[in-house]
């Protein structure tokens, strides 16, 4: 018998110091970008670099097109000590919102974070501007740009939710 109990009580505290990650639904957190869609600008003057090889040099080139916009977290059910940990960004082509692969499927782009805090507020918002330099294979303008948010809370949840914008 003292066996049995023994292992209950070492089943038991075994899962209550694993922290998995909890389930996102719309009730938790909700992730939305503003504007959307968002225009791009052309751009002169911000360079990127294409490694060459053996028998071809480095070529600079400057990126085509910068977008910028907001991408705001709203704690929808008032988690305690919520914390933005990580966010990255990826860029596609596109036509009319619907994502493609040219022949060439080498995107080029960078892009920044600017926020305030990594923070967010119980039962609140946090945002973060989003800027983009792209240059797209096909030359095109047009692009959807998927925004991936990692959050952290004070138990050690982890939250993770993403965005898509439209770009023209």
């Amino acid at each position: 018998m003292l066996r049995k109990v023994l292992s209950v009580a070492v089943a038991v505290s075994s899962l209550s110091a694993c922290k998995t990650p909890t389930e996102v639904d719309n009730e938790t957190l909700v992730v939305t970008a503003d504007p959307s869609p968002a225009p791009a600008a052309s751009l002169r003057g911000v360079t990127y670099t294409v490694r060459g090889d053996d028998t071809h040099p480095d070529e600079i080139r400057e990126y085509d097109w910068k977008t910028t916009f907001n991408v705001t977290i709203h704690d929808m059910k008032g988690l305690d000590g919520l914390k933005i940990s990580g966010i990255v960004v990826t860029v596609q082509p596109a036509s009319g919102g619907i994502v493609f692969n040219p022949r060439s499927d080498t995107v080029y782009f960078d892009y920044n974070v600017v926020a305030a805090s990594n923070q967010v507020p119980k039962k609140g918002n946090a945002s973060v501007a989003v800027e983009t330099w792209y240059d797209l294979p096909n030359n095109g303008r047009e692009a959807l740009v998927t925004v991936a948010v990692s959050l952290i809370d004070e138990d050690k949840f982890t939250y993770s939710d993403s965005v898509e914008v439209n770009i023209r």
